[in-house]
């Protein structure tokens, strides 16, 4: 059994009624009909190349299939408009969904957004924090080795009045 499947809102739009889509069955199965969506339907197709008539006269979404330009007695689909509305509610509702969706992933990225500032503006302050204390770090050594100078001086000093001192006596 070949099942074959179209929906008359997906059409190509160069497709208009009395108009033909050509159709293949290959063996095994499948259908090959381009610029379409499928629904199912089930009619014994053998292997071959068919033309899909388009046409209006009942409801939309009446197909009729030929066989090598024979009339092949076959009505694929009949969409009526009810069933169109009700599809195009169930899209709609499911766009709602995604634009909400995307609503919460925007704000999510804002926050996220945010929060990485935060963390890039923290990382800036840390640097110059540590430039400061690297700064103030290397002017303690200096000091250090300055006063250490003046240590080595002073017991040099010392060394030389308690020389002096013991001369003196």
């Amino acid at each position: 059994m070949i099942i074959l499947m179209i929906t008359l809102i997906l059409l190509n739009n160069t497709t208009y009624p009395g108009g033909y889509i050509n159709v293949s069955v290959e063996g095994t199965g499948k259908i090959s009909l381009p610029n379409c969506t499928y629904i199912e339907d089930s009619k014994i197709l053998k292997n071959g190349n068919y033309t899909i008539r388009v046409s209006y006269s009942c409801k939309p979404g009446n197909y009729t299939i030929f066989a090598d330009g024979s009339k092949y007695n076959f009505t694929v689909l009949n969409a009526t408009y009810e069933y169109l509305i009700n599809s195009t509610i169930e899209l709609e509702i499911e766009n709602v969904k995604l634009k909400d969706k995307i609503r919460d992933l925007e704000l999510e990225n804002q926050n996220l957004t945010r929060e990485l500032k935060h963390y890039i503006n923290l990382t800036k302050d840390l640097r110059n924090e540590n430039t400061i204390l690297k700064r103030n770090i290397r002017d303690l050594r200096d000091k250090i080795d300055s006063l250490n100078g003046e240590i080595a001086k002073l017991k040099e000093d010392l060394k030389r009045l308690k020389s002096d001192k013991s001369n003196l006596e």
